[in-house]
């Protein structure tokens, strides 16, 4: 019976080849040693892919928040207790009170009542400011006003006309 497949086909032409150039090597000899890797492929893929998937088990772990949970349970945490302030948090000194930046007020629905001071004194912008109308963020020459809505917020118009809202922080 003779088969019809690109697979035999293959296999017929490699033996003749071979029988007429190198008639001390088999067809027989070349396949078996073509296809003995076989069984080793089927066991290292598994290994390759079980090697992966704890690799990645292993990352989401690392980056969950089941170990954050666990490391607040054994007591380390990474905070650092300073008497400097973040780079984001602006603050500001109005009348022994401290007051922080809460966002750019886009539109103009706010009503200014009256105008309480200027900034005077700017310092770093990691540190507490300490004496009246100084401020971490604001430029000197600030205009700082007070507002109809709540008497804890006060709002700062800069000279380039963009509106802050500050809002008294508790101590």
């Amino acid at each position: 019976m003779v088969e019809n497949n690109p697979i035999s086909e293959m296999k017929h032409t490699l033996q003749k080849k071979l029988d007429q150039h190198n008639s001390s090597v088999t067809y027989e000899r070349i396949w078996n040693k073509a296809n003995s890797n076989w069984g080793y492929n089927r066991i290292r893929k598994p290994l390759v892919s079980v090697g992966i998937l704890l690799f990645l088990a292993f990352t989401i772990f690392i980056n969950s928040p089941i170990k954050k949970g666990l490391k607040e349970d054994i007591g380390i945490t990474n905070e650092s207790k300073s008497t400097s302030a973040d780079a984001s948090i602006g603050l500001l000194i109005v009348n022994g009170a401290g007051y922080r930046f809460e966002g750019i007020l886009h539109s103009k629905e706010i009503i200014l009542k009256d105008q309480i001071g200027v900034v005077q004194e700017v310092v770093k912008n990691n540190t507490i400011p300490k004496d009246n109308f100084s401020s971490n963020m604001l430029n000197v020459g600030d205009k700082i006003f007070l507002t109809n809505e709540d008497p804890k917020v006060i709002i700062v118009k800069q000279e380039d006309g963009t509106i802050l809202k500050f809002v008294e922080t508790e101590k």
